[in-house]
């Protein structure tokens, strides 16, 4: 987050950000791993936007940007804790993979 054009578009992926009232709501990122795979990274969408469309209308503009760049399989992790992402997760297509432990670069 510290600096969006080096950690997203100078390694050819994307970020978005939802506004209300020209103030960030919610947020999504996508980076390349490989030709075929992409990863979200950075999805969050303010508590109080919760349920109104807006994690959903970020999540398919991702999911779209990734079609057109030809991934033909998206991952994301989300800490174990936050039960109502994953049950969007898993609403919207997602699979559960194993789980692993890893430390945020922006928040050690």
């Amino acid at each position: 987050m510290k600096d969006i054009e080096q950690s997203y578009f100078a390694k050819n992926g994307y970020f978005w950000i939802a506004e209300d009232n020209n103030k960030v709501v919610g947020i999504i990122a996508i980076t390349p791993i490989n030709d075929k795979t992409g990863e979200i990274k950075r999805f969050y969408v303010r508590k109080k936007f919760r349920r109104q469309g807006i994690g959903k209308q970020l999540l398919n503009v991702c999911l779209e940007y990734a079609q057109k760049q030809g991934f033909q399989k998206i991952i994301l992790w989300t800490d174990i804790r936050y039960k109502e992402a994953q049950a969007f997760y898993l609403k919207n297509g997602f699979e559960p993979a194993d789980k692993k432990m890893f430390f945020d670069a922006d928040v050690p």
